[in-house]
Formats: C-alpha cells, structure tokens, sequence
C-alpha cells in the first residue's frame, strides 16, 4: 500500500469531509469507540478551520484520503485536571494530536500507527520535546494502539465534548 501523508490544501476539504462521513457512519454502525457523530464532530467546518490553521494531516491513497489527524498546539481546558497539562504546561513545545481518523476500509493496516509516527518525524523536526493526545477511557483500541506506540498515561481528566457528552478520558504523552 503506498500511502502519502501530507498537509491537507484547500481543494482537500472535499475529501476530508468524506473521510470523516465514512468513518461517523462506520463508527455509528458498530461501536463507536470515540463517541463521534455525523455532521456533529468531526465535520468538514472542523476540516476547514484545521486547514486554514495548517493543522490537518491527510494520508492518501492514490486520490482517497484515507486518513486524518490535526497537529497543532491547541490544549482543551479540561486538560488542567491533570497536573502538568495546566496553562502553565510548556505548549508552544507540545505537539498535540487530535482528530485521528482512519477510514473503515483501512483499518487493521497499520496506517493509524504511520500517521502517529508521521507525527512524532514533524514533531522532532521542529524541536518539540513531546507528543500529547487524548482518548476516551472506553476506546480500547486507541489506548492498545498509543501504549503500543510509546505513549504513557499522564492521568484522567473529565471531558466536555462538542457532542454534548462529558466523558472520562486518558491525557497520554510520548517524550521526544
């Protein structure tokens, strides 16, 4: 499979909505780890303000994005109930990751962990000294995947989502 991750342009938001529909109504099918929903979260609205930011990552194969996640520095105030993940955190050197997707036809392939260490290449590239996520306390797959990846529980912190939900999840960090 010759997958190419790259920063996602303009005339990318097309795919990137479809992504993200394949994967809510994938998710919203089955188990839906993440608690995502369509036309809720994530939304082409969300793809366009990553976008325009230079935050979102597509991986591609051929002219099907299959993939996603948004880089930046953005931490969510829920954060500061984990001590060190406060404002006083050094974040202009943390290199959050958020919005990891990964199309339903893909999944099972490797490609979540090649986008994690696409990340982690960006994130040395640019002097960061960590990598910082976070994920649902019930979304197993992701907590194997990023454990596996070498990322450690920083602690717990009680969520509020854009779906409306307060959830608890696990702050994981991987130092660089």
């Amino acid at each position: 499979m010759e997958i190419d991750i790259r920063r996602a342009a303009q005339e990318d938001l097309d795919a990137a909505e479809q992504l993200y529909n394949d994967v809510c109504s994938a998710l919203e099918a089955g188990t839906n780890w993440p608690g995502w929903r369509q036309g809720v979260y994530p939304t082409r609205a969300d793809a366009r303000r990553a976008q325009a930011a230079g935050a979102l990552y597509l991986a591609w194969d051929g002219a099907r994005a299959i993939g996603s996640m948004v880089l930046n520095h953005d931490a969510d105030p829920d954060y500061a109930q984990v001590p060190g993940w406060g404002p006083d955190a050094d974040w202009p050197h943390l290199l959050l990751i958020h919005t990891l997707a990964v199309h339903p036809a893909y999944q099972g392939r490797g490609l979540a962990r090649r986008l994690l260490a696409h990340a982690e290449v960006l994130a040395r590239q640019s002097g960061m000294r960590a990598l910082r996520l976070d994920v649902c306390v019930g979304n197993v797959p992701a907590i194997r995947l990023y454990e596996q990846c070498g990322f450690a529980c920083a602690g717990t912190a009680e969520m509020h989502f854009c779906v409306g939900t307060v959830d608890p999840c696990r702050l994981y960090e991987k130092t660089l």
